[in-house]
């Protein structure tokens, strides 16, 4: 059977094999990530606050040059329906608010994709 993928003549078992194998790696892998992560969030706060607490905007960390720089990151909160309409209302009626809100999600574009996934049954 040939691929879609341009592979050579590989057999559907040995696809299936090996897609089985790659889940279960990247799983695993996700799985420690995830542990990893979580580890140094933590430890990101508890030097983050060792270095406000001694007013330290700067750590030098060696002879490398470089340093850890605790920085302020600004971001935009996430556009949900309510805020949609609370925003609306401020402009609208709440009756056309609503329903200007309602429209906006109804004829959002409806994307679909075809997924494989590993599943017990």
């Amino acid at each position: 059977m040939q691929s879609e993928t341009n592979e050579p003549n590989i057999d559907f078992k040995s696809c299936v094999e090996e897609w089985l194998n790659l889940n279960t790696y990247i799983t695993e892998t996700q799985t420690k990530l995830r542990e990893k992560k979580k580890r140094m969030n933590t430890l990101s706060e508890y030097i983050k606050g060792y270095m406000q607490k001694n007013h330290k905007e700067i750590c030098n960390i060696g002879d490398s040059g470089e340093s850890l720089v605790i920085k302020t990151k600004k971001s935009h909160s996430t556009i949900n329906k309510e805020y949609i309409k609370k925003i609306l209302e401020n402009e609208l009626s709440e009756e056309q608010a609503t329903n200007l809100t309602k429209s906006i999600y109804e004829n959002r574009t409806l994307k679909e994709t075809s997924v494989l996934k590993r599943m017990t049954i």
